[in-house]
This record gives C-alpha cells, structure tokens and sequence, in this order.
C-alpha cells in the first residue's frame, strides 16, 4: 500500500511539474503572439506600402516611355 502511495505522489508531483511548464509555455504564448487589431493595423500598413510601390512604379515607367520617345527627337533637333 505505502509502494503504491508513494508512486501517485510521485506521479502527482510530476503532473504538477508539467503544469507549470505549461502554464510558462501558455504565457510565453500570450506575450508573443499577434491579435487581430495587431493583423488589422499590419494590413493597412502593407497596403499603403503597395500603393506607394505600385504609384513609383508607374511614374518610373511612363517616365522611361516618355523618354524613351522624346529622346531621338531631341537629339535629331540637337545633331541636326
């Protein structure tokens, strides 16, 4: 009877030790994940980012077009 005492004490104190580490695990876990207004506020962030990707994007391009047009012209009136 003492023997099988002795091994649930054992086992409980085992059990007990797991729970607080999973209690830590659970806090960790709490301080370091991200909530839905943290992802909320992230998407617009990103999304303004692109805008202002797509818009300098664009520029550059009709600028390289425009030039790319106006170039010869200017060095045909230059050179002559």
């Amino acid at each position: 009877m003492d023997n099988r005492i002795e091994s649930l004490e054992r086992r409980m104190d085992n059990v007990e030790a797991d729970i607080v580490a999973i209690k830590l695990d659970i806090a960790v876990l709490k301080a370091t994940s991200a909530t839905k207004a943290d992802l909320a506020k992230l998407e617009g962030e990103l999304k303004s980012a692109i805008t202002g990707a797509k818009a300098v994007v664009i520029i550059w391009v009709s600028s390289a077009v425009i030039l790319a047009q106006v170039l010869p012209a200017i060095l045909k009136l230059l050179l002559g």
